[in-house]
């Protein structure tokens, strides 16, 4: 008795299929992997500039509680010999550049010492010298070196040289930084800007 097999035809995948299944494959692959990276990148800029706002709400605290209790300045000479700039008689403030505004500030604090903000290589540089004898008490950047500093400047409003008057002090500041692993040029820069009054009355 004959046995008869009886042969199944099974299809399977042809070379082009598995070809263009591969193809297809590795482009989604590659795009997930762009996004993946993208995200990455997009997610260290924030925290980046997360660690900015951070340093610079503390030194806008500092910053503004000093300028709020700076002391007024009567013979407008007790800080000039120090390299402070001369503030004027019965003046609070007074800035390097021209009369109202400057990227340098110099005021007496509460201690009736002289202070002086100002940015060098790129870190905002506070100085205290002691208006009694020619020491410098305290001299040191007051931001993070991982934060360039592109920009200060201040800008007064206070009572003209010599004029005895009860006008209220005010200091405008804004200040220009980003991360040192941010370009200058990439525009993706941050600006921050307030406006302080002094509680110093005459």
């Amino acid at each position: 008795m004959s046995k008869i097999f009886k042969i199944q035809n099974q299809k399977g995948y042809t070379l082009i299929e598995l070809i263009v299944g591969i193809s297809i494959f590795g482009v989604l692959m590659i795009t997930v992997t762009s996004l993946f990276f993208n995200i990455l990148k997009v997610q260290r800029s924030t925290l980046n500039f997360q660690d900015v706002d951070e340093n610079m709400r503390f030194f806008m605290e500092i910053l503004t509680k000093e300028i709020r209790f700076a002391r007024g300045d009567y013979n407008g000479s007790i800080c000039s010999d120090k390299g402070f700039g001369n503030t004027g008689d019965y003046k609070i403030f007074n800035i390097n550049g021209s009369a109202l505004n400057g990227n340098e500030i110099y005021f007496q604090n509460t201690d009736k010492d002289c202070v002086k903000y100002e940015v060098v290589d790129n870190v905002i540089k506070k100085t205290v010298s002691s208006s009694t004898a020619d020491v410098i008490i305290y001299s040191a950047s007051t931001t993070p070196n991982n934060l360039i500093v592109d920009s200060l400047n201040f800008v007064i409003n206070d009572n003209p040289v010599g004029a005895v008057s009860a006008k209220q002090a005010k200091v405008t500041f804004s200040i220009k930084i980003r991360p040192d692993n941010v370009d200058a040029t990439s525009g993706h820069t941050n600006v921050l800007q307030t406006t302080v009054s002094s509680r110093y009355y005459r």
